[in-house]
């Protein structure tokens, strides 16, 4: 047996953008997330990629980092971010690999 090496998913690209703000934990964590499931998303920094007064405009509803928006649904927050990916069968490649403990390639 060969270790697997994860692939994109053949599925239609979700149109992804993330808004953070500098020094944000979550923020690091749900771009953490969409790397390990290997989807591509942007990634603009309020304050420095758009204005607080543009974001705010933009999404009144917005009350905390990050808010993300998949193909226009905005979700808000590590939590929701995590649950909608886990709800789409992204849980899988979400998980860290550790090639380490692959008996097969260590042979």
């Amino acid at each position: 047996m060969h270790c697997a090496i994860m692939t994109k998913m053949n599925e239609d690209a979700m149109d992804i953008t993330v808004y953070s703000i500098p020094d944000c934990l979550h923020c690091s964590r749900v771009k953490e997330l969409f790397e390990r499931a290997e989807l591509d998303f942007t990634n603009l920094v309020v304050g420095q990629d758009i204005s607080k007064e543009v974001m705010a405009h933009k999404f009144p509803l917005a009350k905390g980092f990050p808010y993300v928006i998949i193909d226009g649904q905005a979700i808000p927050g590590l939590q929701a971010t995590a649950k909608y990916l886990v709800d789409r069968g992204f849980a899988s490649k979400m998980r860290k690999t550790k090639v380490s403990n692959c008996k097969s390639c260590n042979q």
